[in-house]
């Protein structure tokens, strides 16, 4: 459904919100990340697939920063990144969703994408871009202010996620064919999915990682991973949940909590390993499919986990 006139002619020309640059800037970089791993784990030439993509997130960058035609670069970024030559029978596919920053920062979460691709997964990420048109939606306005009917903060409200949603839609157009298997279903659906598990609002990402979890396993994931950092507590509600919720969905649910101590996504490696031989043959994997690797680069200068319990000293005193 397209937006009406009245919306999508605002704002006038030349005072375009403040926030639509930073807005096609994530929504962009989502898009870029998407094909990325929908590429990689099967590119024929070790390396082409993050240089390709760089490439493109140099002429996204530059686009935005110089005002011009971000559609049309972000088309011609991901014709070039389909055009990457790639082999091999398809890989168990793995989401991801959890805390916004951990799961979507590649130094916090310790490269979790590039801990799935080396043991034998392909990747899917909830975008940063979810979280914000969640945020700035009734939907999200109607959970944190249950008794308003009518307010200009409502109001405004609506007209700022209407913006939002088409330009991300627009935007998504622009990566046509070729993400079209890669939509994100919208945050109404994983709302509405983790309801019968959190019936109420706990703030944070909680309730849309349990929805999205569902979501990924209606899509045919192999494995979800739910990342968040050491205490966050609307992931640890969601953790609590995910035991029942897995035996519900007959999916693994891993949560890797960081702290910082190093070597989390070494659990990933036996979860994919099982993932890949139980479903040799099935869905496009056949005997011939490549062995799980048994390291990853860098992975003999992680700091081994520790868990916190022995840190703690007899006595029951941290």
């Amino acid at each position: 459904m397209g937006l009406s006139p009245c919306i999508a002619d605002w704002p006038p020309a030349g005072r375009a919100p403040r926030w639509r640059g930073p807005l096609n800037t994530g929504a962009a970089a989502d898009i870029l990340l998407k094909a990325q791993c929908k590429v990689r784990p099967y590119e024929v030439n070790v390396g082409e697939t993050d240089r390709v993509v760089g490439e493109a997130a140099a002429l996204v960058g530059r686009t935005l920063e110089e005002h011009g035609d971000v559609v049309a670069a972000l088309r011609a970024s991901i014709q070039k990144i389909a055009a990457i030559a790639t082999a091999g029978p398809r890989k168990p596919l793995v989401g991801i969703v959890g805390e916004i920053y951990v799961r979507n920062n590649v130094y916090a979460n310790e490269d979790v994408i590039g801990a799935i691709e080396q043991f034998g997964g392909e990747a899917w990420m909830l975008p940063i871009t979810d979280w914000v048109l969640y945020t700035s939606s009734l939907a999200n306005f109607k959970e944190e202010f249950p008794g308003t009917i009518l307010s200009w903060d409502k109001a405004d409200t609506f007209i700022t996620y209407t913006w939002m949603k088409h330009w991300e839609k627009k935007l998504m157009e622009a990566a046509s064919p070729f993400l079209d298997d890669r939509h994100e279903p919208h945050f109404r659906e994983y709302l509405e999915l983790a309801t019968p598990y959190i019936p109420f609002y706990v703030g944070g990402e909680g309730k849309l990682s349990v929805g999205r979890a569902i979501k990924f396993a209606q899509q045919g994931a192999a494995l979800v991973v739910n990342c968040a950092p050491f205490g966050c507590m609307p992931e640890t509600v969601a953790t609590a949940i995910f035991g029942r919720l897995s035996a519900d969905v007959d999916m693994p649910i891993v949560s890797l909590f960081y702290d910082g101590s190093g070597g989390q996504n070494r659990r990933l490696e036996v979860f994919l390993n099982n993932a890949v031989r139980g479903r040799r043959g099935v869905k496009g994997l056949s005997e011939n499919a490549p062995p799980i690797p048994t390291s990853f680069p860098g992975r003999d200068r992680l700091v081994p986990a520790q868990n916190l319990t022995s840190r703690v000293r007899p006595g029951g005193e941290a």
